[in-house]
């Protein structure tokens, strides 16, 4: 019954919205929780946050009836990214329910949750370029930087991770020549104080799956 009841469940979040990130298709938690309350009611969910010493935060979310069926554990480092600095915790308990979840079987085809491959990006070191590459086009140095400030100018518009999708997909060949052609506009420089485009919307997409309300009502 159990098995039957969880595969439900898996063809069940096949069908929901997934957040697509460099082509891959991922749940976010809120979305697991979702079909797991659906299908599972008289299962517990439940996080503790466990010992760690600063700049650390550890959570474990368990998934229980009346015994323990799948536990998912996850740190943040306060230090780490815009989203750490301020709600490492709530960061970190979302992870870590998504992995509970996802150990329980409601993975949707990915271990990991779209939250945490999002933020993993968003922490990643950039790779090292430099600006005297040969230029590519089709568009020229002017024109791609008129480009450019257009699209932050939309970027920092966006509302919500629909809207950020929207304008990365009609956007794709200014940003994909951006990476080629002014990989100091794409990439963050080492020590620089201004995100290069590639961080600046790891960051947005990170802001919208952070504000996701609470998964547990």
């Amino acid at each position: 019954m159990e098995a039957n009841k969880l595969s439900a469940a898996i063809d069940a979040l096949k069908g929901m919205p997934k957040v697509d990130i460099h082509g891959k298709g991922y749940s976010t938690v809120a979305t697991r929780v979702e079909v797991f309350r659906r299908f599972f009611p008289d299962h517990s969910l439940t996080t503790e946050i466990l010992p760690s010493t600063e700049p650390f935060v550890r959570v474990k979310a368990t998934v229980a009836d009346s015994r323990v069926l799948a536990t998912g554990m996850a740190e943040e480092d306060r230090t780490k990214g815009q989203i750490n600095r301020t709600s490492a915790l709530e960061n970190c308990e979302t992870s870590a329910i998504g992995r509970a979840l996802a150990a329980f079987g409601l993975h949707g085809g990915e271990f990991a949750t779209a939250d945490e491959v999002a933020n993993a990006i968003h922490q990643q070191a950039p790779a090292s370029r430099s600006d005297a590459e040969a230029w590519g086009g089709p568009l020229t140095k002017t024109d791609l930087k008129k480009a450019l400030q257009a699209f932050n100018t939309d970027l920092v518009s966006c509302t919500d991770a629909d809207t950020l999708h929207g304008l990365l997909s009609t956007s794709k060949a200014v940003l994909d020549q951006c990476k080629r052609d002014l990989p100091g506009w794409w990439f963050t420089k080492e020590g620089g104080d201004t995100l290069g485009f590639q961080d600046r919307i790891n960051e947005r997409m990170s802001e919208f799956l952070a504000s996701e309300p609470d998964p547990r009502g």
